[in-house]
């Protein structure tokens, strides 16, 4: 089952607001096993799981949902393209497809072995993808070629996300403790460091989630842990690679996603939540990297992933599934 939530205030950043509880809305079981991945496509909410299926819930009144099947093996990640209405997946089967309202799109194959995650460009025109072959590969989303591929040893792709102005940089984890930033401009065909723009290190274990703010300075990351340990959020700004801006402790097991909400902060900063297999989401004050809310929903057993949508000052604010 996939869950919305809003965060439950705007711009308060109190000690207090730890104890609150976000309000949510429950949606209809759309799988019929572990849900892996979630995205917004307009306002639809995407879910992929490990029943092999893609879905899409929209979220007004008709509350349709369209499941989608193809994939051969469980689906690990899910983006929607809301600008083209397209919903690109990443599989185990190692293919990556792309969904639209009329059904299965481009199947894009080359990956040797599962493919971790899937991101595309704001407009839709490339998608690039990365798995457990060491390959990032870059597509053109129109006709499914890949055009581009560069491998680096060890580097195992656990996740990745383009940046949010409409340009062509993401960002990508790796169990190898490191994430990277690449220019789909410069991706060549090769097995050395050349094509990324900068390696950011220091993990105590591997990056298992990522997300970009939408000034493109700055990229939060949550990491695989054990009891306390390495299972954190961390807060980096691209210009000063060297160290993070903040490492945000609390979690006990894997924080196995994390997204920023943007606007919501005091004067219209920003905030970033995590998840974990702790059963616990935590929302953290991007300037200062304390804590403002930690909830958790036991009902709902551990947590897979989180993305935000929306942004502050109108309406109910951002929200994230």
């Amino acid at each position: 089952m996939g869950q919305k939530f809003c965060t439950p205030g705007s711009g308060a950043t109190s000690a207090a607001q730890a104890k609150q509880t976000p309000e949510y809305n429950s949606l209809p079981a759309t799988h019929t096993g572990a849900v892996l991945g979630c995205s917004w496509l307009g306002d639809s909410i995407v879910t992929c799981g490990d029943d092999n299926r893609v879905a899409v819930t929209e979220l007004g009144k008709s509350g349709e949902v369209k499941v989608f099947e193809g994939h051969e093996r469980s689906v690990n990640c899910v983006e929607g393209c809301s600008s083209t209405g397209t919903v690109f997946s990443a599989s185990r089967d190692t293919t990556v497809r792309a969904w639209t309202s009329e059904g299965a799109g481009c199947e894009f194959h080359g990956h040797t072995l599962t493919v971790m995650a899937v991101s595309a460009t704001l407009g839709g025109e490339l998608v690039v993808s990365g798995g457990r072959d060491y390959a990032v590969k870059v597509w053109d989303s129109s006709t499914g070629q890949c055009t581009s591929t560069s491998k680096i040893s060890r580097n195992l792709v656990t996740c990745l996300q383009f940046f949010k102005d409409g340009g062509c940089k993401f960002a990508q984890g790796s169990e190898d403790l490191t994430m990277r930033i690449w220019d789909v401009r410069i991706i060549s065909n090769t097995s050395s460091h050349a094509s990324t723009s900068l390696t950011f290190g220091k993990y105590v274990y591997f990056p298992l989630d990522c997300d970009t703010s939408s000034c493109s300075n700055y990229v939060c990351t949550s990491s695989k842990g054990f009891d306390g340990s390495g299972c954190e959020g961390r807060i980096w700004d691209v210009r000063k690679p060297d160290v993070p801006l903040h490492v945000l402790s609390g979690h006990q097991q894997d924080a196995v996603g994390c997204a920023f909400l943007e606007g919501l902060g005091e004067n219209g900063g920003r905030l970033m939540v995590t998840v974990s297999k702790d059963e616990t989401i935590k929302v953290w004050n991007v300037d200062n990297g304390n804590m403002i809310l930690s909830h958790c929903e036991e009902e709902s057993g551990m947590w897979t992933s989180v993305r935000a949508y929306g942004e502050g000052g109108g309406g109910d604010g951002p929200h994230f599934v």
